[in-house]
């Protein structure tokens, strides 16, 4: 049977994750193209989602696209080859997203990474900016903190930082 977008909402904000990756791992389960737009969207929060929704053949190729900017180097890897990315299309991407983190940079509004950047100020100069603060920081997710931290250690700009860190091969880092 197709669950709605409605059903899946409140399992999500429910707290019932384990039934939706649950359904997302059933090969039986009919996900609808609306539904499994709405789980790709989620999957931005919600990490468990990512893999089972990458492995569903109902899955489209523009569908995938989109998760590659919030996705694991290793589920990149994966989009890359199953869904036939060619180089400019993974470069666009990144691009794109390096791009629009930047808009979020430069909007003064954005106080995260003002405060971002001012933490990462007062730690560099207490001198705790360390390879393992910087990991630290990537596996909390606090990638603004990370980039913020990463320019003070190496004196790159930020949008620099950020186009080493979103390159899918990982050589420039």
């Amino acid at each position: 049977t197709i669950m709605s977008k409605r059903k899946l909402l409140q399992l999500v904000e429910g707290g019932h994750v384990n039934v939706i990756v649950t359904l997302l791992k059933n090969e039986n389960a009919k996900i609808s193209e609306k539904t499994m737009s709405y789980l790709v969207e989620q999957s931005q929060r919600v990490d468990s989602f990512r893999e089972p929704i990458l492995l569903r053949k109902e899955l489209k190729p523009e569908t995938a696209k989109r998760m590659f900017l919030w996705v694991s180097a290793a589920l990149r890897e994966y989009i890359i080859g199953h869904f036939s990315l060619d180089k400019r299309t993974v470069d666009d991407l990144i691009e794109q997203s390096v791009m629009v983190e930047l808009e979020r940079i430069a909007d003064p509004k954005q106080t995260v990474h003002k405060k971002s950047g001012e933490l990462a100020e007062i730690l560099r100069q207490e001198g705790l900016v360390t390879p393992e603060m910087l990991l630290t920081a990537l596996r909390e997710g606090e990638v603004p903190l990370f980039v913020s931290m990463f320019s003070r250690l190496t004196e790159l700009r930020d949008y620099l930082v950020m186009r080493l860190t979103f390159e899918p091969s990982g050589e420039g880092l």
